[in-house]
């Protein structure tokens, strides 16, 4: 789902404004880190949590990190664990910090493909964590739907996305 969203230019249009930014995608993988957050008042310590990442695309220091899900039904859309997007978002930011390496932002998106009457639609929806030590400080950014005819190969795109 997310090489054809990629091969096709919608991350690059969604997160970066043209489909032919030239954006590095990163291999994903599973990856062990620990790292302390709160819940309220209450810290939470985790220790070799098994994180995993879907897609991470780089592009002029942004960083995207991708969550994927194949829509089984409608309500789908309506519930994710936002501990998918916020695990792979504290350790890309850990790991770039501690690597001396400098970036303008890490952004978190959900993306969710389905298919109907011959037609693949994908739906990515970009968060922000307003504190990076507060899973549940997140913050919708922007919506888009983008369908793809599969018959013709072509690419439309839903603009009542929020900004």
């Amino acid at each position: 789902m997310l090489s054809l969203a990629f091969n096709q230019g919608i991350i690059q249009d969604f997160l970066f404004g043209s489909k032919k930014a030239q954006a590095r995608v990163y291999i994903p993988r599973r990856t062990k880190h620990s790292f302390t957050f709160y819940m309220g008042s209450e810290q939470i310590k985790v220790e070799s949590l098994q994180i995993e990442r879907d897609l991470v695309v780089e592009y002029e220091g942004e960083i995207a990190v991708f969550e994927a899900k194949n829509e089984a039904k409608p309500s789908s859309l309506l519930d994710f664990n936002v501990f998918q997007l916020y695990n792979p978002f504290r350790y890309l930011d850990w790991l770039l910090t501690e690597n001396g390496k400098p970036y303008k932002s890490i952004r978190c998106v959900y993306a969710v493909q389905s298919r109907r009457l011959g037609k693949a639609s994908y739906q990515l929806y970009e968060y922000s964590f307003e504190d990076k030590e507060r899973p549940t400080r997140l913050k919708l950014v922007k919506k888009r739907r983008y369908d793809l005819n599969e018959q013709i190969g072509e690419l439309e795109y839903d603009d009542q996305h929020t900004t």
